[in-house]
């Protein structure tokens, strides 16, 4: 191979290596990847504190002399022992708002047929379909359907069986870890 041939045939190499390097930096810079990150836990006695990176550094959380273990050291707070403990990660769910589709009497399947959808799309929800009524109050669960832009509830169905005659109050609830919701009550007549 000649000299000139073995430098093109580097150069090709290093200019390769170099548009591969560039590419792959673009891409690592452009992501717009805002999902949270979770920090380390702190180490007992220390809390976290963010930096402006988005990374964490631990710093004392109490000076020496607040040690627990320091008899001369009164708690701060005593926990209320009625109380139930909090979890620090827990959050509240969002409201979701749950829309029945329909809702009557099915002279077919000899049952009250309920859909509804919540106004969330989430793979891990149930929808609940709750008859009040004469005779009291029956329920059914279903696990809810994403689509693309709803959760679907699908038909919620209680059997005839179940029911008493009469005018019957039907509500939907929707709950995921994330969202909960609940429809606005529809009257159903069962014969």
């Amino acid at each position: 191979m000649s000299v000139s041939r073995r430098q093109t045939a580097v150069a090709g190499v290093v200019a390769l290596a170099l548009v591969g390097g560039g590419a792959l930096w673009w891409w690592s810079a452009s992501r717009n990847d805002e999902s949270p990150v979770p920090a380390p836990s702190p180490i007992a006695g220390q809390s976290s504190t963010p930096t402006p990176g988005g990374t964490t550094t631990p710093s004392p959380s109490a000076s020496p002399t607040d040690r627990p273990d320091d008899p001369g050291t009164a708690p701060t707070s005593t926990p209320d022992p009625g109380s139930e403990p909090v979890d620090p990660g827990a959050v509240a769910p969002t409201a979701a708002d749950v829309t029945t589709t329909y809702a009557g009497w099915n002279d077919l399947s000899d049952a009250v047929e309920v859909g509804a959808y919540a106004a969330v799309v989430e793979a891990d929800g149930i929808c609940t379909l709750t008859l009040s009524g004469p005779g009291g109050e029956r329920s059914v669960q279903a696990a809810a359907t994403p689509d693309v832009s709803t959760t679907a509830c699908g038909a919620l169905a209680l059997p005839g069986d179940q029911l008493s005659s009469g005018t019957w109050q039907a509500v939907v609830t929707y709950g995921s870890p994330r969202s909960a919701g609940t429809s606005a009550p529809v009257e159903v007549e069962v014969p």
